[in-house]
């Protein structure tokens, strides 16, 4: 089991950086889909949501606040 959560820790810190997080934010990403993971959450399918989410949110312009 160890392993197994070892290497999906690694693949999603690989997934996350090639979607554009940066290297500290990706570990703190990877960490959290293993985590899950290990604890029965289906970290695993939970994440192509999240990644959506993560995409919508990164594309969205700012509003302006009104002087």
């Amino acid at each position: 089991m160890f392993r197994k959560i070892n290497e999906l820790q690694g693949l999603s810190r690989k997934a996350f950086i090639a979607i554009g997080f940066d290297e500290g934010d990706a570990n703190d990403a990877a960490d959290m889909v293993a985590w899950m993971e290990a604890h029965g959450l289906d970290g695993v399918t939970a994440l192509p949501r999240y990644v959506r989410v993560w995409i919508f949110c990164s594309t969205k312009t700012n509003p302006t606040r009104p002087s």
